[in-house]
C-alpha cells in the first residue's frame, strides 16, 4: 500500500439498522475504501466501484453508500471527490444552485406563483368547489353560523312588532321576485337580532338565512331603503359569495399548512368563524355583482335603485352620529380633546366599513336609476 496515497476523510456512520451516529474515518487506498475507528464491524476494504456517493447540494452532507446498508455522510466535499473520483458538478441542479442569479430568479418566480396562487388559483377553485357543494350542506353551515352569532355576537331582537313584520313583509315579497333556484328560495328565511358590537348591519349566512340587526332597522326607516340592503343580500345567496368566502379561507389555511406546518391557521379559522361572516368582507366583484343584483331586483319590484344609495347615506349618518355621541361622552368622562377626536374618527365595524367604495356604489345606482 503507498501511504502517500491514503486518504482520510473524516464522517458520521450509520449501520442502517439503527438510528445510532458513531464517529468515523473513511481511508481511500488502492481504489478501496474502509472505516477506521470502527473496529467491532471488522469491515473489508470495499472497492470504490460499490460505493454509491450522493451528488454535491448546497447546506447538505455527502452520503456515501455502502452494500450492505450502512452510511457515511461527511462536509469534505473536496475529499469526497478527489479520493472517490467523483465530479466536483456532476448534476444541473448542482450548477443551477450554485449560480446566484438563477436563485434570485427563482425566488421572485416562487413568489409570483404564491401570489397567482392566492390571487387567482383559490378564488376559482373555490367558486368551482362552490357551484358543486349541495344546499344542504350550506344550509347546515348557516345554522352553525346563527348558533355560534347568537352565543357570542347577537343578543334577542327588541324591535317593535310593526317594524319586525313590515321588514318580514319585504323580505317574502323581495323573495317571491328575486331569481334564485328553488332549492335556495324554499330555505331561505329572516333573523332579526340586537347587535350593538356590529351596529347598522345586514349580512347573509350560508344557506340562505338573512340576519338583519335592530341597529340598521333604526338607521334606516324607510321601507324602500330597507328593501334595497335586502336585495343587496339576496344577491349574496344567489351568488353562494358566503360560502365562497369561507371556502377561500379554508383553502388559504390549507395551503399555510403544508407549506408552514402551521395547524393554528386552520384553527383560527374555524374560531373566527362567526364574526368572519358578520364581517361580510368580500372582495371589490362580489360587491359589485351583489348591487347588480339588488338594482335589477328593485326595478322588478317596482322600486328605484337609488334606495340602496340612500340607504348607504342614512346608515353613513347613523355612524357618524353615532360615533359623535361617544367622543362626546368620553370628553365628558376627562378624556383628553386629542383622545376624544381620534376617537370620533374611529371606524366602528358597520356595515359600510364591510362594504367599502361608497361613493362608487352610489354613483352606481344612480347609473342603474337612470336606465330604462
Amino acid at each position: 500500500m503507498n501511504m502517500e496515497n491514503i486518504v482520510r476523510i473524516e464522517a458520521d456512520y450509520y449501520d442502517g439498522k439503527t438510528a445510532r451516529r458513531r464517529p468515523a474515518t473513511l481511508v481511500v487506498a488502492d481504489g478501496a475504501v474502509t472505516l477506521g475507528e470502527l473496529d467491532d464491524l471488522d469491515l473489508t476494504p470495499i472497492p470504490v466501484s460499490q460505493l454509491r456517493v450522493s451528488a454535491r447540494l448546497a447546506g447538505a452532507p455527502r452520503r456515501v453508500e455502502f452494500p450492505d446498508g450502512g452510511v457515511a455522510t461527511t462536509w469534505n466535499d473536496a475529499a469526497v471527490e478527489q479520493a472517490l473520483g467523483v465530479p466536483a458538478i456532476q448534476t444541473l441542479a448542482h450548477r443551477l444552485e450554485s449560480h446566484v442569479g438563477f436563485v434570485l430568479l427563482s425566488l421572485v418566480g416562487l413568489a409570483i406563483c404564491a401570489w397567482l396562487a392566492y390571487d387567482r388559483g383559490i378564488p376559482w377553485l373555490a367558486d368551482q368547489t362552490a357551484t358543486r357543494l349541495p344546499v344542504s350542506l350550506e344550509v347546515s353551515m348557516g345554522e352553525y353560523a346563527l348558533t355560534s352569532g347568537d352565543n357570542l355576537l347577537f343578543s334577542p331582537s327588541t324591535a317593535t312588532a310593526e317594524d319586525a313584520a313590515a321588514i318580514e313583509k319585504l323580505f317574502e315579497e323581495l323573495k317571491a321576485k328575486a331569481d334564485l333556484p328553488e332549492e335556495v328560495r324554499s330555505h331561505m328565511r329572516l333573523e332579526l337580532r340586537d347587535a350593538e358590537r356590529i351596529g347598522p348591519n345586514a349580512f347573509s349566512l350560508p344557506g340562505g338565512i338573512i340576519v338583519v340587526t335592530d341597529q340598521l332597522l333604526t338607521a334606516v326607516p324607510d321601507a324602500d331603503q330597507r328593501a334595497a340592503v335586502l336585495a343587496h343580500e339576496f344577491g349574496h345567496v344567489a351568488r353562494r359569495h358566503v360560502l365562497r368566502r369561507l371556502l377561500q379561507s379554508s383553502m388559504l389555511g390549507a395551503l399555510t399548512l403544508a407549506v408552514f406546518g402551521d395547524a393554528n391557521s386552520l384553527a383560527g379559522i374555524a374560531a373566527t368563524f362567526p364574526s368572519a361572516i358578520a364581517g361580510s368582507s368580500y372582495s371589490r366583484d362580489a360587491e359589485r355583482e351583489a348591487d347588480q343584483f339588488a338594482f335589477a331586483l328593485m326595478k322588478q319590484t317596482g322600486r328605484s335603485p337609488l334606495a340602496l344609495g340612500k340607504a348607504l347615506e342614512g346608515m353613513e349618518d347613523f355612524i357618524r352620529e353615532r360615533n359623535e355621541e361617544k367622543a362626546g361622552e368620553r370628553a365628558a368622562k376627562g378624556g383628553k380633546a386629542a383622545e376624544a377626536e381620534k376617537y370620533k374618527r374611529w371606524v366602528l365595524p358597520d356595515y359600510l366599513s364591510s362594504h367599502p367604495n361608497s361613493d362608487a356604489r352610489l354613483k352606481a345606482a344612480e347609473e342603474a336609476a337612470a336606465q330604462p
